[in-house]
């Protein structure tokens, strides 16, 4: 979790700086990296110097791909990009736990969940640059040569005039996270959703971290990890075309806490 707290800071200014494309596939690499050596730690020391390195990765890398590929996604279907991808992240804690169940030696475990994220290194080169970036940094000219690429693979023609809207909507952008702050609107929803985050959080893992105390089978509680937050991302697709992201926010923020102040009413003896 130091390490994914870290990444997060680290790998924020370098999107801006740098790219989303970088700031997504460099953190995958760092992933892989330290996936493998976790495995072949000798000794407890190392194996926790791997497993921060992995989590510095993870932090980059979880934030930075949803923003690469929403970025991609017109307004009216960001939601959906945005809740495939946590489903699949859902999904992915379901098969581990079958992997685990089936192969119970921790070191070869650890090297097949690499696997995926060899694949993940290889083919992530080839992604495209966001082409909202690339407008925010002056980059008109790449940006237009990449939205008439995607044009053609959707076998779609891209206008003259859009371009001329584009560059008219999009000047450069260097003042970083500072122009949040010079706009009242805007400083508010930062840290409203920053306290947001950090309510959630703190619930979120008190609850999860606990659920070894259900009694139930090791196997068993790693696939409900995972199987809980799928029909949430299935929910999700749906309710926020239907009631928009502030309605859903506030609501959800809302029933979550009021279930965990229910759980206080549970018996103690009634887990």
């Amino acid at each position: 979790m130091a390490g994914i707290l870290i990444g997060s800071i680290a790998f924020g200014p370098f999107a801006e700086s740098f790219g989303r494309k970088r700031a997504t596939q460099i953190p995958a690499v760092i992933m892989f990296i330290f996936t493998v050596t976790t495995a072949l730690c000798p000794n407890i020391y190392l194996y926790s110097v791997s497993q921060f390195l992995l989590g510095f990765g993870a932090g980059g890398y979880r934030v930075n791909c949803i923003i690469l590929s929403t970025e991609w996604i017109g307004a009216s279907k960001r939601s959906w990009g945005v809740c495939v991808t946590q489903l699949f992240s859902a999904v992915g804690q379901c098969v581990l736990a079958g992997v685990i169940y089936a192969i119970r030696h921790w070191r070869l475990a650890q090297l097949i969940t690499a696997a995926p994220l060899g694949v993940v290194v290889v083919y992530i080169w080839f992604i495209p640059e966001s082409a909202r970036w690339l407008f925010s940094r002056g980059r008109t000219e790449e940006a237009k040569q990449l939205i008439v690429k995607a044009a053609a693979v959707n076998k779609r023609t891209v206008p003259d005039s859009l371009f001329d809207k584009i560059a008219v909507n999009n000047t450069v952008n260097r003042g970083g996270i500072k122009l949040i702050f010079r706009s009242p609107l805007l400083t508010r929803y930062f840290f409203t959703v920053v306290l947001a985050w950090f309510s959630l959080n703190l619930s979120f893992y008190c609850l999860y971290l606990n659920m070894g105390n259900f009694g139930l089978s090791i196997f068993v509680t790693q696939l409900l990890f995972g199987a809980i937050e799928i029909p949430a991302n299935l929910l999700s697709m749906w309710l926020l075309e239907v009631f928009g992201r502030r309605v859903l926010f506030i609501a959800t923020l809302l029933s979550g806490g009021l279930c965990c102040i229910l759980i206080v009413a549970v018996p103690q003896g009634k887990p």
